[in-house]
C-alpha cells in the first residue's frame, strides 16, 4: 500500500499532456525512483522501481523486489498540480523528503538536466504552397525591378521606366525595411514564448526573412491553438 493512495486519472488533467516526456526523464534517475517507492510505498524490500505514469495526482511506478516479485505502486501527491511548472518541485521535495526519511545520499535529479516546458515550443510549419509562392515571388519581383531589370518579363519593363531607378531602389528599401520590422517582432514574439529550440527559433526567422508574413502567420495560429487547449 502507497504512502498517499486515492491515485485517479483524468483525460482533462493538466499533466496528462506531459506524461510520455517525464517518465522518460524520470526513469534515467532510477536511484530517485527507488527512494519513491521505498518511502512512499513502504517497499524497504524494493530493489528496482521504474516509473510507468505520471499525472496531476499522482505517479506511478513498476518496482521489483528482492524476490523478484513485481508490484504497482501508486504515489499520490500531498496537493494535486495545477500545472508543468509544478512538477518539479514537487519531485525533488518528495525525493528530499524521501532520503532524509531513509538516510540516502542525495537522488535529486539534477535541476540544470530537469525538461524545459514543451508548452513553449512553437514547431515550425512549412507554408502552404500559395502563400509561400506570394512571399518569395513579391521579394523576387522587387529585387528583379531595382537590381536586375534584364530579368524581367518584357510587358514589365515599362512599369521600370515610368517608376525610375529612384523609386524602384526606394521601394526595395521599403521592402526591405518591412521584413525587418517583420523579422524583429517574430524574435521578439518567440522571445517572449521563451521557445526553448534553437534550431526551431532560427527557421522561422529565417521564413519570415524569405517569406515575410506569408512565412510567420502559422506561428499565430499555432499559439492560438495551444491557448485553446489550454482553456
Amino acid at each position: 500500500m502507497s504512502r498517499y493512495n486515492n491515485y485517479s486519472n483524468t483525460k482533462e488533467d493538466p499533466i496528462t499532456l506531459h506524461s510520455s516526456r517525464l517518465v522518460s526523464y524520470m526513469n534515467g534517475h532510477p536511484q530517485t525512483l527507488l527512494g519513491y517507492a521505498k518511502y512512499y510505498g513502504d517497499s524497504r524490500t524494493a530493489m528496482h522501481a521504474k516509473m510507468i505514469d505520471i499525472d496531476s495526482s499522482g505517479i506511478v511506478l513498476d518496482v521489483t523486489m528482492e524476490d523478484g516479485q513485481q508490484e504497482e505502486i501508486h504515489v499520490k501527491f500531498k496537493t494535486p498540480l495545477r500545472g508543468y511548472e509544478e512538477v518539479r518541485p514537487v519531485l525533488e521535495e518528495m525525493a528530499k523528503e524521501a532520503e532524509t526519511a531513509l538516510g540516502l545520499p542525495s537522488t535529486r535529479p539534477p535541476s540544470t538536466t530537469a525538461p524545459s516546458d514543451p508548452s513553449k515550443h512553437t514547431p515550425y510549419v512549412l507554408p502552404s504552397l500559395i502563400p509561400l509562392l506570394v512571399g518569395l515571388s513579391l521579394i523576387l519581383f522587387v529585387l528583379c525591378l531595382d537590381l536586375f531589370p534584364e530579368y524581367l518579363p518584357s510587358f514589365i519593363a515599362p512599369l521600370r521606366e515610368a517608376l525610375g531607378p529612384d523609386l524602384c531602389r526606394a521601394i526595395t528599401y521599403f521592402t526591405f525595411t518591412v521584413r525587418s520590422v517583420e523579422t524583429i517582432f517574430i524574435t521578439n514574439v518567440l522571445r517572449e514564448r521563451g521557445e526553448p529550440d534553437p534550431v526551431t527559433f532560427a527557421m522561422w526567422i529565417v521564413s519570415s526573412l524569405l517569406f515575410g508574413y506569408f512565412g510567420s502567420y502559422r506561428l499565430f495560429e499555432e499559439g492560438k491553438d495551444k491557448a485553446n487547449k489550454a482553456e
